[in-house]
């Protein structure tokens, strides 16, 4: 267990490419990293010898440890204060904001990887992995809608996936694995471990409402096994307007009962003196000796890695789900109807015609 950690923070030109400066071992710095594309963000202290570090805003920031880069972002915040720490940087990643692009296409008789591969030809992302899905569905149409909000709903079309963006621009798509990115024994002294069991994401019924199929909206319900309506709170209403055939709709019809039929465990394991090798996204399993409320045989996501580092002591802590969502809920992206667009809405609705029963109104129609 490193008790000294190998810590370097590498500066860059707005490009991203030129190097401009390296420190070792600042002050204290903290850093924290969500999964799928949520922010990425640092804090860093400087120690007064550093305060000419030339941190410009918009310059690109990198932080490594002990070999891992745990971080990459740009510089968004400096600050300078007198009485306590003199010099302070923020630097921050946001891939929503960054590469959250509204896409179009209707998609037939193609996988959900097939689907994603188009919609990518004109994203600045790249793939990171190669996995196919086999099942082909119907119709499949977007209309200015966001990209991320698109991976997401093929995540869960293709039976809950997992997707997640990385710092380098590369998007991971892939399907649950039997065997995690990592297996970690937590060693006694070295851990501590905050685990619930929580319903805060379950739903005892589903509203669907879905987009053009067969000339109709398509709207339904889903009751969930095992769950009971006791109040508003059980009642999930979801947009899902790109669902253009009934395959897709059954498979987000499985998807949604296989999340919510099991049980969602949330917890944080704090690791001392390593973790910087489990990234955001990563899948992990747990082994620990006497901790009879940790289910040692599931299988843990990371929505969030935490890394905080001061007095040349390094912490991690890793903020988990057992779930099958990329966001920090199941159904971040659809609780929203989005505008639909006037290209989505033409020739669905067929002929335009006059309302004859209005003809026998007193309110008649003046001439301007």
């Amino acid at each position: 267990m490193p008790q000294n950690p190998e810590i370097s923070i590498r500066l860059f030109r707005i490009d991203g490419f030129t190097p401009l400066a390296s420190v070792v071992h600042p002050r204290k710095f903290t850093i924290k990293s969500a999964f799928g594309a949520g922010k990425r963000r640092c804090w860093i202290e400087w120690f007064n010898e550093d305060i000419g570090f030339p941190a410009a805003l918009g310059c690109v920031l990198e932080v490594w440890i002990n070999g891992v880069r745990c971080f990459r972002g740009r510089v968004a915040e400096r600050r300078i204060d007198s009485i306590d720490d003199h010099f302070s940087i923020y630097a921050v990643w946001d891939p929503e904001r960054q590469y959250n692009q509204p896409i179009g296409g209707l998609f037939e008789n193609l996988t959900v990887d097939a689907v994603l591969d188009l919609l990518m030809e004109n994203s600045p992302l790249k793939r990171a992995d190669a996995y196919h899905h086999a099942y082909v569905f119907g119709a499949i149409e977007f209309a200015d809608y966001p990209f991320f909000a698109a991976v997401d709903l093929l995540a869960k079309l293709a039976g809950n996936w997992l997707w997640d963006v990385g710092e380098d621009a590369a998007l991971r798509f892939r399907p649950p694995q039997a065997v995690p990115d990592h297996s970690l024994y937590l060693a006694p002294d070295s851990y501590a471990v905050n685990l619930w069991e929580t319903v805060n994401d379950a739903f005892a019924y589903v509203r669907l409402n879905g987009g053009f199929t067969d000339g109709e909206v398509y709207e339904d319900w889903i009751q969930i096994p095992g769950r009971y309506y006791a109040s508003e709170a059980e009642i999930a209403r979801v947009y899902v307007r790109p669902l253009a055939s009934y395959d897709a709709v059954a498979a987000l019809r499985r998807g949604i009962l296989q999340q919510m039929k099991k049980p969602l465990y949330e917890h944080y394991v704090d690791l001392i003196g390593c973790g910087e090798k489990t990234a955001p996204g990563d899948t992990v399993r747990f082994c620990a000796d006497d901790l009879p409320l940790l289910p040692q045989g599931q299988i843990f996501r990371v929505k969030m890695r935490e890394i905080n580092y001061s007095h040349e002591q390094l912490q991690t802590r890793l903020y988990l789900t057992s779930g099958f969502e990329s966001s920090s809920t199941y159904f971040y992206y659809f609780h929203h109807d989005s505008a639909i667009a006037p290209s989505f809405k033409e020739g669905k609705s067929g002929a335009f015609q006059l309302d004859a029963s209005a003809l026998d109104s007193q309110n008649h129609l003046d001439a301007a």
